[in-house]
């Protein structure tokens, strides 16, 4: 019963309709426009480093804005509309609206509830992203310092009683390479994150969350596509609500902890064996026994 799923990889028990959208690239990729049915999760908050792990508190976003707001990922999407600039071959910048509909998750509607009743608003969305050395002629090592800003616009329940219209909140991702033994042309090398949410105590489940870790892509130079990956995952429950749980006599659930490590072993084009250890701390942020997870990832690939 802890928080953080321990693994990612679930779709539903059902055949559903993900996305389904219009996209146009203009001046050459520079601009890039979608609308119709959409994962936001698939434009924003997100890292190929992510994919490196199994909680799912890293892969595929970081997880706290889906306890918070109508954040949707696959399998669910939802009806918006989404551009992506590139005015400066160094710099991108994103921005997203779309309908906030709780709906969208039930089984029955197979992924085909194109209506727009059950509406917390509409979410809206910005995130500019600085690449760091990532032209063709770039010798120095690559960097992604990603900013972003959302807001939901309909009404959420506070923690003391009533209604609070709209919702903010804003994120920190980084990532930056380190150390490469065999320079620019090689895909091999270390590189850090981190990941940071923030949203308001009085409304939000888990107002701060943070996430980070090491990917060492290629950790010996004859398996350049094997990689190794630790890190760790801290999410803290709102202070407002701790203070209702204390009041009606609950043990009051503070915050959860996980550590995760992981080795990826490429065996061919097609086929990975990923073996994964993972401790949680304080599951569901309660006085409950610390847990190990010990699982496998297996892959498949081809196409």
């Amino acid at each position: 019963d802890n928080q953080f799923t321990v693994s990612q990889i679930f779709g539903s028990e059902i055949v559903r309709l993900n996305e389904l959208y219009f996209l146009q690239n203009l001046l050459e990729k520079r601009l890039i426009l979608k609308a119709g049915r959409l994962d936001a999760g698939n434009d924003f908050l997100c890292s190929p480093l992510y994919g490196h792990y199994v909680n799912n508190a890293f892969d595929g976003n970081p997880v706290s804005i889906f306890y918070n707001i109508p954040f949707t990922a696959y399998p669910d999407a939802t009806w918006g509309a989404f551009i992506e600039a590139k005015p400066w071959k160094r710099l991108s910048t994103k921005f997203a609206v779309y309908n906030a509909n709780n709906a969208i998750q039930r089984n029955k509607h197979h992924g085909m509830d194109f209506t727009f009743s059950s509406t917390q608003g509409v979410v809206w969305i910005t995130e500019g992203c600085a690449l760091v050395n990532q032209e063709k002629r770039d010798r120095g090592m690559p960097g992604n310092y990603k900013v972003g800003f959302f807001y939901l616009t309909g009404d959420t329940e506070k923690f003391s009683g009533g209604t609070q219209s709209g919702d903010p909140g804003f994120y920190l991702l980084f990532d930056q390479m380190i150390y490469r033994p065999q320079g620019a042309s090689s895909g091999r090398g270390l590189t850090p994150f981190i990941s940071l949410l923030f949203q308001p105590k009085n409304r939000n489940l888990m107002p701060f969350f943070a996430n980070g870790g090491l990917v060492y892509q290629g950790p010996f130079a004859s398996r350049p596509r094997d990689s190794a990956a630790c890190g760790i995952i801290y999410g803290h429950y709102s202070n407002d609500r701790i203070a209702v749980q204390k009041k009606l006599g609950l043990e009051p659930q503070k915050a959860e902890t996980v550590l995760e490590l992981n080795y990826w072993f490429q065996i061919n084009n097609w086929f990975y064996i990923m073996p994964d250890v993972q401790y949680i701390i304080r599951p569901k942020g309660l006085a409950t026994a610390n847990a190990w997870v010990i699982g496998m990832q297996i892959g498949l690939d081809q196409w």
